[in-house]
C-alpha cells in the first residue's frame, strides 16, 4: 500500500479555507513518499504530527516539501527522530507556494519496510496579512 493522503477542506464564510490532511501508511520505508493533492497554491502549514504505530522501525523523521524527494525542498523537517513527532513552529505558521497545489511527504522510518504510520497536517489557505 504505502502512504495514502486524504485532504478535507473546511470552507468558512469570509475566512480562509482550512485543510485537514490525514496520511495513513502501511509498508512504509525510508523512501516511501506520497503526493498530497488538492491543496491551495499558497498557504500556511500550521501543524504536522505523526506517530509510528507498528513495524520494525523504532523512530520516524518526517519531512514535507514542495517537490518529490521533499528533503530537497523542505518546508517542514523534523530535527530529532522519535516514535511520535509534533511539529509546530513557535515563530508562526510556515508559508509555502506550490504552482500545482501539491506537497510531498515522507515519514522516513529508521529501518524496515513494514512500518505502519499515521499523520495529520493542518493547512490554512493564503498567506494572511
Amino acid at each position: 500500500m504505502a502512504l495514502v493522503a486524504t485532504v478535507t477542506p473546511t470552507t468558512r464564510s469570509k475566512k480562509p479555507t482550512r485543510y485537514h490532511v490525514s496520511i495513513a501508511g502501511a509498508s512504509v520505508a525510508a523512501a516511501t513518499e506520497v503526493e498530497i493533492t488538492g491543496l491551495p497554491t499558497h498557504g500556511r502549514i500550521l501543524l504536522l504530527r505523526e506517530a509510528l504505530v507498528s513495524g520494525s522501525g523504532t523512530t520516524i523523521d518526517p519531512v514535507l516539501g514542495t517537490a518529490t524527494n521533499p528533503a530537497t525542498s523542505a518546508l517542514v523537517e523534523n530535527d530529532t527522530a522519535a516514535s511520535a513527532v509534533v511539529l509546530q513552529s513557535n515563530g508562526g505558521p510556515v508559508h509555502y507556494y506550490s504552482a500545482t497545489g501539491s506537497l510531498f511527504y515522507r515519514s522516513v522510518p529508521d529501518s524496515g519496510a513494514d512500518n505502519v504510520t499515521a499523520a495529520e497536517i493542518l493547512v490554512l489557505e493564503g498567506w494572511g496579512s
